[in-house]
């Protein structure tokens, strides 16, 4: 016994080395480099710099040919893409301005990174939200599928009961077995569409831009916020008539249609946070003056009624998976801003309409 717990507190020791050298190796990866530049030229620079620049060692920071006043000017106001390297490739850098203590010069020191980490770890974000995401639906989502598979079990059963004491030879039972039969239909009909909609949340398919029926995408959503929204005491509410049924006025925009879902998704998870319990939330679509909305609100719950105005910034005080949304949408020309006007709280996101 002695021999074994010994033997599992080694795995751990070695378990937790690793780890630890993991995160080191992930925030020397993550460690901006550093130079510091007087009157627009360098003046030094740390390992860490020198190694992004693609320079053996700090005496070639002074050679000639290298646009450090540009690079300096363009990331003055925040981190911009500059092109400092050896080989041409592109540096994420900004520019930090000093306290002129020696008279020489306003110092600036620049802190370079690499943006295929900072690209790389978005993304890694994008999907870690987006998996927290599904893991909140999921157990909601599994217990509404569980209601047609249930419900073709029993009606199976009948139907075989019915087969065996040879009742399809009446026409009263030939009649009781179609009936079983339409019921089994409807009841996978329902399981495939309910499966269709959350894998397709799984996977990347659709990761390209195209022409998407906002209209159906909003119906998708409401689809996977209907169970979540029963298992807290909201009922979710589609207010977006079909196309079928509105074949003149289907709202299309031009959009990614995986990343559109991630976005959705987020905003709608969002929104059912902000609704009192027992509540309503509604989902609403429409067009006007070139641009496509979605609404998602419904009576303000406590969290609701401290909603920021319209004009918030996510940057403060909202989960990361809004920002994630708002960064998803806003790559492709689209929005999301909070409701909280009489008495609703929730979301609006917000598209451009393709000219036609």
């Amino acid at each position: 016994m002695t021999s074994a717990i010994e033997g599992q507190h080694g795995v751990q020791d070695q378990a937790s080395e690793v780890a630890g050298a993991g995160a080191a190796e992930l925030a020397r990866a993550l460690a901006p480099g550093v130079v510091l530049l007087r009157e627009g030229r360098p003046a030094a620079a740390d390992p860490r710099a020198l190694e992004l620049l693609g320079l053996a060692d700090a005496a070639e920071l002074g050679r000639d040919g290298l646009p450090w006043e540009s690079a300096m000017d363009a990331a003055d106001g925040g981190p911009a893409l500059v092109t400092l390297r050896r080989d041409g490739g592109p540096l994420l850098a900004e520019a930090r301005r000093l306290s002129d203590s020696e008279g020489d010069g306003t110092p600036t020191v620049l802190l370079l990174s690499d943006p295929g980490t900072a690209a790389g770890l978005a993304a890694d974000h994008e999907r870690a939200t987006h998996l927290r995401s599904l893991i909140q639906i999921s157990p909601a989502v599994a217990h509404d599928l569980r209601a047609p598979i249930n419900a073709m079990v029993f009606n199976l059963e009948i139907l075989k009961e019915t087969i065996a004491a040879g009742k399809g030879a009446e026409p009263a039972g030939r009649e009781r077995q179609l009936r079983y039969v339409n019921v089994l239909r409807d009841e996978l009909a329902r399981l495939h569409r309910e499966l269709e909609i959350f894998l397709s949340q799984t996977s990347g398919r659709g990761d390209r831009g195209e022409e998407v029926d906002l209209g159906e995408a909003a119906r998708e959503l409401v689809a996977l916020l209907v169970p979540m929204g029963r298992k807290i005491q909201v009922q979710v509410e589609d207010q977006v008539r079909p196309a079928a049924e509105a074949p003149d006025r289907p709202v299309r925009i031009a959009a990614n249609r995986w990343q559109l879902r991630q976005a959705l998704l987020q905003v709608g998870l969002a929104a059912l946070a902000r609704i009192g319990h027992p509540g309503k939330l509604t989902a609403r679509v429409e067009a006007s003056d070139g641009r496509a909305r979605l609404t998602l609100a419904g009576p303000a719950g406590p969290a609701g009624e401290t909603a920021p105005p319209a004009s918030f910034d996510f940057s403060l005080g909202e989960p990361a998976s809004l920002h994630v949304a708002r960064a998803l949408l806003a790559a492709q020309g689209g929005d999301v801003r909070p409701v909280s006007t009489g008495g609703e709280a929730g979301f609006e996101v917000e598209w451009p309409v393709p000219a036609v």
